[in-house]
């Protein structure tokens, strides 16, 4: 998409084509970008921002962050008055939901005769350039890609000061929804099954020519069925969701060979459509491999849940394709276990737990997992980035052979090895026991050493009391 279609412009104010800074730019202005980019990500994902913590933690930006989180939090989904009526050739219909710092809302493309998605900067966030340049960036990377399970972008513009872009309308629920449904679901089993009954029907109009091989004559199989076709309810959902884990994984290559790496694969990203397609959403933190970040190095970037190790350690490395392989496979991981594979007390305990931690094996919460599928996920959750797989077409193809009951690649880690990581993130209390064992030992010997003396004392004294009465007796004799 190198100019958009007829009716739409590009922002003045920014080169879109660029992801270095201004060279007036002051680091406090980038700085204060990030920080609010990633309180917003906060809101988004339902938590409550604490003001005075902002004001203690950022005693320099603080207010400033607080003034357009204002700005951002003040516009109601449901408020007509804060709702535009149109933009350009689109007709505003009704908000769907908030996506990064903008504002979602179903709308009508005249021009076109169809309905769209459209992504609107709202006027106050709107003012701030850094703000707008990585808006109009994701537009235009998201704008590259043409993939089934990527949602398309349409076209961008400013209509009034207003930056916006528009994308394909998908029918269908997130895999946040999903998981939230599921979650409150859970120990009722009745409900559970009606709930996965569904999902799983919907993966099952997935299975289409484009992920599966050249349909050949049929032949009387001669080994065991494939998940798909046991009959086994808990194994055919697992390989339907497999299946459309694939779709993504495919969906992610085809981004990661144009250079574009997402950086923000979660649950409320991926949606599943009404024809059974796993799609990515939101390509806000989206870099392009080559250009320089829009946030400064040890910013904030992503959703701490589902960051990479190297994601977590906010240094000066290259991330690269493979956190987003890490962030499909912990995606992967709470549609099997129900739950994140790392969740602290906070942001920070949890990043805490990314660096240092072993994920705990999704069997050990579900045993209905299978062990190849449960393989598939660690191997994409190794804190070392090559240690996983060295694409996301080969996580996809590991991904298919699961589904078609076939052997997969990744295989688990020797008893050795998964023994020798648990016993260094268990190194803080294995210190404290072996202080204590030692501890113990020295005052055994120091219990034994006195003991010694002591019997050594009374010998001693008895001795002398012997060679007394006999030298006594001795005298007394003669």
């Amino acid at each position: 998409m190198n100019e958009p279609p007829e009716g739409l412009s590009r922002p003045e104010s920014v080169d879109p084509a660029s992801d270095a800074k201004p060279a007036d730019a002051k680091p406090a202005d980038a700085r204060l970008a990030a920080l609010v980019a990633e309180y917003v990500d906060r809101v988004n994902l339902g938590e409550r921002i604490d003001r005075d913590a902002i004001l203690a933690v950022h005693p320099d930006l603080g207010r400033q962050v607080l003034e357009k989180l204002a700005i951002y939090q003040g516009i109601e989904l449901g408020s007509d008055d804060n709702q535009p009526k149109s933009i350009g050739d689109y007709r505003i219909l009704r908000p769907v939901g908030r996506g990064g710092m903008g504002i979602v809302y179903e709308a009508w493309e005249g021009s076109m005769d169809r309905p769209v998605a459209l992504k609107v900067l709202p006027p106050g966030v709107a003012a701030d350039p850094k703000t707008v340049s990585r808006f109009v960036r994701e537009a235009q990377l998201a704008g590259k890609l043409r993939h089934p399970n990527v949602v398309p972008v349409y076209g961008m513009g400013i209509r009034q000061g207003t930056p916006f872009y528009s994308m394909e309308l998908v029918d269908g629920k997130t895999l946040a929804q999903i998981l939230a449904r599921l979650k409150a679901a859970d120990g009722k089993e009745a409900e559970r099954k009606t709930i996965l009954q569904g999902v799983s029907g919907l993966f099952g109009k997935g299975v289409s020519a484009a992920h599966d091989a050249p349909v050949v004559p049929e032949v009387p199989a001669l080994g065991p069925k494939s998940p798909l076709e046991s009959g086994d309810f808990d194994l055919e959902y697992y390989a339907r969701l497999a299946k459309a884990f694939a779709g993504v994984a495919e969906g992610l290559q085809h981004a990661h060979s144009k250079g574009i790496i997402h950086r923000d694969i979660k649950p409320s990203n991926l949606i599943l459509d009404c024809e059974g397609r796993l799609r990515i959403l939101d390509f806000g933190l989206a870099r392009l491999e080559g250009q320089e970040s829009l946030t400064l190095s040890g910013d904030f970037v992503g959703t701490p849940q589902y960051m990479s190790p190297e994601q977590a350690r906010r240094k000066k490395i290259e991330v690269d394709h493979h956190t987003d392989i890490y962030s499909l496979g912990a995606t992967l991981y709470e549609m099997l276990a129900l739950q994140p594979p790392f969740r602290g007390k906070d942001h920070a305990d949890t990043l805490s737990q990314i660096i240092e931690r072993e994920p705990v094996e999704p069997r050990k919460i579900n045993p209905s997992v299978p062990r190849d599928l449960e393989t598939i996920v660690l191997k994409c959750l190794r804190k070392e980035a090559t240690d996983r797989y060295g694409t996301a077409e080969a996580l996809g193809q590991d991904l298919q052979r699961f589904a078609r009951g076939d052997a997969v690649e990744a295989k688990p880690r020797p008893v050795w090895d998964r023994t020798f990581r648990r016993a260094w993130q268990s190194r803080g209390k294995l210190a404290a026991a072996l202080c204590v064992l030692l501890l113990l030992v020295l005052s055994g010997l120091m219990l034994q050493d006195r003991l010694a003396r002591l019997e050594r004392g009374i010998q001693d004294r008895y001795r002398e009391k012997v060679l007394g009465a006999v030298l006594k007796l001795e005298l007394g004799l003669s």
